[in-house]
């Protein structure tokens, strides 16, 4: 037996055209592995982007309930009885009472406040808040990614997703600044609204009626989904009255439908 037949084996060599082919099989699996770790990485994003969404919708719910002290059908308000038997939960201010009794309103049955600018705009930087947190934490991701990979295309949009969120969390707290802080009194004879340091007060029987405002569709304004309310007083007076809705329902404007019907006012 020769020494050549007693060597151990070696690892036979290819071709050039087939190594190359073997090497290329090697990169191609490695980057398999990577895509899968990039995989479960973005599903860890998509994870936080629900739940972040998921906080922005509980606090626009906490928000909207908050603002709401009953219910109302829209196409047809009903005619709750205007009882001022039940004791307010919190007393007028002192401005709008004399502003009542100047006006002859009778006795206060209750309020609704709007949101007001300061929780607007805590509400919007929280959101703004959380969006931020999100873009700085996905900037490293989206400018490490390959432009031509799939996982670019997902954390862009994921991105942009944050980036719009920014945006209308910013807008939020604008727009509740922009709109101040409104309430509406409701007294037997009337109803006076504030908004900022303008306070106003209109009687039933100076109403000249009750118009219903629509989300507009087309051209048309008078077609669309009831959003509220407009009262329209003799002297000009014009009090807009946001309709907040709870199963169908609001109590707030079933007692001012109530009382403009007594008055024989009336309500398109």
């Amino acid at each position: 037996m020769t020494v050549s037949m007693l060597r151990a084996p070696c690892r036979p060599r290819h071709p050039p055209e087939i190594a190359e082919t073997l090497r290329a099989l090697r990169l191609r699996g490695a980057a398999g592995s990577s895509r899968v770790v990039d995989v479960l990485d973005l599903l860890d994003v998509l994870i936080a982007v629900v739940a972040a969404v998921a906080a922005v919708a509980v606090v626009d719910v906490m928000e909207a309930s908050r603002m709401t002290d009953a219910t109302q059908d829209p196409g047809q308000p009903t005619a709750a009885p205007l009882s001022s038997k039940a004791a307010p939960p919190k007393a007028a201010p002192p401005e709008v009472d004399r502003l009542a009794g100047t006006r002859g309103l009778g006795e206060y049955i209750t309020a609704r406040h709007g949101v007001s600018p300061s929780r607007a705009l805590a509400t919007g930087a929280a959101i703004a808040a959380i969006a931020l947190a999100f873009l700085i934490v996905l900037s490293g991701p989206v400018s490490n990614a390959s432009v031509f990979s799939s996982a670019y295309s997902v954390l862009h949009a994921v991105y942009l997703g944050f980036l719009f969120m920014l945006v209308a969390g910013v807008g939020h707290g604008i727009r509740g600044l922009v709109a101040g802080a409104q309430a509406h009194y409701l007294y037997a004879g009337g109803v006076v609204h504030t908004r900022r340091s303008v306070t106003r007060a209109v009687a039933w029987q100076d109403v000249i009626q009750l118009r219903s405002i629509h989300r507009r569709r087309g051209d048309r304004p008078d077609v669309g989904e009831v959003v509220g309310y407009r009262l329209e007083a003799r002297d000009g007076t014009s009090i807009v009255i946001p309709l907040v809705l709870t199963e169908g329902r609001d109590a707030f404007v079933d007692r001012i439908v109530a009382a403009l019907r007594t008055h024989n006012r009336p309500i398109v």
